[in-house]
């Protein structure tokens, strides 16, 4: 079999795959099943990293939130709508292709089943193997991966034999040799990495993913004894204790001081490297990291701790800016539907940089040295003046009453410190930015260039292209407190006349429900997810017009009716919000909101498989392409 792009194409495939992740409530553990407590056994005591979820629950009926959501009569339906659209496309059990393994019937069958069950994964990094393969002469990197034990466990419960069948097709499909294995012991799977040997193994309702044999021989060691596995190491109970959830989903764990240290132990002499390396990076104030995802009354929560020993050096220096307060949020609407703010100290970043170059290279201190005088020369302003014109918050939001959620409705804004200063850059790069519009190709007289317009006292400046040349007209505003930016000049007018009429700000909502005080706020997220999902429920029989017109081109037999209406999500819908915090042993991350878009990473693995791919490039030019001689196929809405 030739891979999914042979029958559909990539395009076709993604619509498919991000209408079933975002609709079966997440990849892992989402809404919350039960939990195996047998799995947190596997896992050796002196492990570096964890991770485990739970089995997949059904939902339930007029519940709120996700819970309510899948058990709702339309989303079952879609999803076996998908379903059955997908197992079409990949066609028949005993075709794979052996370029492309994971895009076949078998693996998705698998994939289903995984994702469905409860699992844990884990790394231990042995430090005495590492120094014996590097004394036998293995390379550094090499050696680390054969020191290296690692395995993923899926207790498949009822499944297990059904899951055991799809992996026994897909490698006897793969398999080069004549005698195909009839069950799964130690099955070692091909690959083209050095020193990489993945086994699969079943041990009653368990499949054992592991790296190397004897991984594989210790998880089933592990699961058939009553002997202690990392429920007994105290940095792991210690780091998860304070984010612990009646109903978890998920959870994670990585021990990156003791990582770090195992591996700088293996090398020896040649630790020094490593240390030094990372203590330029200042990668070596990070100590551990924790997660936990929950479903409480259908509110999916996840919170998170990065443990440091307080530094915000090297890389950390992002993290360096001041916190954000009510305050910075004053000249955002009240109403808004998105509200995004992030605090980052330039003039931090760029000491940090500067820093880290020296340290690393002197060579490359000095030549950012020369390339910031440089730019001095060129432009007649240094980046000290713009990081001192400029203050370290951004915010992103979009109003109804300023264009709406869409992305052409969105402010972006800036911070203004001093606003002489902010003029005297913005008028240089504005002056810069011209001299580069006139050196475009195109007919003279048509070029693309800087229009202005005086509004409510402040001016509207914006680019101004031929037509047919942009679909967007960038534009900026500078006030004496923010430099504004939008896609348009429209939502920058709206946004003036809202100061003007000093209405209610969003600081009067974030204080009534403000984070914590404890700490500095550096980025927070507010979302309206029922308003939302109002606006774009609208858009469902639109979208469902291009998937059909995309996939019953391909043939894939989709049928866009069982796309839900708006009855069948908005009675689900929760607000959504997040916050990153910065305290003085670390960072914490929370988000809290009824309704997810799971699965998001497995979709972005996908698309970037799929970005060599030659189909890809070809359907997504066709897509984005908004030639009249593309009408006839009714696809013209997907350019929209």
């Amino acid at each position: 079999m030739a891979g999914p792009s042979s029958l559909l194409g990539p395009v076709e495939f993604l619509i498919l795959w991000a209408l079933k992740e975002v609709f079966s409530g997440g990849v892992f553990g989402l809404p919350a099943g039960e939990r195996d407590p047998a799995l947190l056994r596997l896992a050796p005591a002196d492990a570096v990293a964890y991770v485990e979820w739970a089995g997949r629950g059904p939902g339930k009926e007029g519940a709120p939130g996700i819970d309510g959501l899948m058990a709702d009569v339309e989303i079952k339906a879609l999803l076996a709508e998908v379903d059955k659209s997908l197992v079409e496309m990949l066609g028949d059990e005993s075709q794979v292709d052996n370029e492309d393994p994971l895009s076949s019937r078998p693996a998705y069958e698998a994939l289903k089943k995984i994702l469905a069950r409860p699992g844990a994964g884990f790394v231990r990094i042995d430090s005495e193997a590492i120094r014996t393969a590097i004394d036998n002469g293995l390379a550094v990197n090499h050696a680390i991966l054969s020191g290296t034990e690692a395995a993923v466990v899926i207790n498949a419960g009822d499944q297990a034999e059904a899951l055991a069948q799809d992996l026994l097709n897909l490698l006897n499909a793969l398999s080069e040799e004549e005698d195909e294995p009839t069950e799964l012991k130690n099955h070692l799977v091909p690959t083209t990495i050095p020193h990489f040997k993945l086994f699969i193994h079943r041990h009653e309702d368990y499949i054992i993913f592991g790296l190397g044999s004897e991984t594989v021989n210790r998880v089933v060691a592990r699961l058939s004894n009553s002997q202690p596995g990392l429920e007994s190491n105290a940095r792991f109970t210690g780091a998860l204790k304070p984010l612990a959830a009646d109903h978890t989903a998920s959870l994670a764990w990585v021990d990156m001081q003791g990582a770090l240290g195992a591996v700088k132990s293996a090398l020896g002499i040649k630790g020094l490297i490593l240390t030094a390396a990372s203590g330029a990076l200042g990668l070596d104030s990070l100590q551990a990291f924790a997660r936990v995802t929950s479903v409480e009354n259908g509110e999916v929560r996840t919170r998170s701790t990065w443990k440091t020993d307080g530094r915000t050096t090297g890389l950390l220096s992002f993290a360096a800016g001041r916190g954000l307060t009510p305050a910075d949020f004053a000249h955002v609407p009240a109403d808004a539907q998105l509200v995004e703010g992030l605090s980052v100290n330039f003039a931090t970043v760029l000491t940090a940089i500067k820093e880290l170059a020296g340290k690393l290279d002197p060579e490359a201190r000095k030549a950012i040295d020369e390339g910031l005088k440089q730019w001095e020369d060129e432009t007649g302003f240094s980046i000290a003046e713009a990081t001192a014109a400029f203050g370290d918050a951004w915010t992103l939001h979009a109003s109804p009453a300023q264009g709406g959620a869409l992305l052409n409705g969105a402010v972006l804004s800036l911070e203004v410190r001093d606003a002489a200063r902010a003029r005297s850059v913005i008028d240089k790069l504005q002056s810069i930015f011209s001299q580069m519009l006139k050196h475009e190709d195109g007919v003279e007289g048509l070029e693309s260039h800087f229009a202005e317009v005086e509004f409510l006292g402040r001016r509207i400046v914006w680019i101004e292209s031929p037509p047919h040349a942009a679909e967007w007209a960038p534009a900026f505003c500078l006030t004496d407190r923010h430099l504004l930016m939008a896609l348009a000049p429209q939502p920058l007018k709206a946004h003036l006349r809202f100061l003007q009429a000093k209405h209610p700000g969003y600081d009067q909502r974030l204080a009534a429900a403000a984070p914590s005080s404890e700490g500095a706020v550096l980025h927070l997220s507010r979302v309206d997810s029922r308003s939302l999902l109002q606006t774009f429920s609208s858009l469902i029989p639109h979208w469902g017009t291009d998937i059909a017109s995309r996939l019953m081109y391909g043939e894939s037999g989709f049928d866009t009716s069982a796309l839900p209406s708006a009855e069948a999500v908005l009675p689900y819908a929760m607000p959504w919000s997040s916050d990153l915090i910065r305290r003085k042993d670390g960072f914490e991350f929370e988000s809290r909101g009824g309704l997810t878009v799971p699965g998001g990473c497995g979709l972005i693995l996908q698309l970037m498989y799929w970005l060599h791919e030659p189909e890809f490039e070809s359907d997504l030019g066709a897509m984005l392409d908004p030639s009249p001689a593309r009408f006839g196929r009714n696809e013209w809405t997907m350019a929209a």
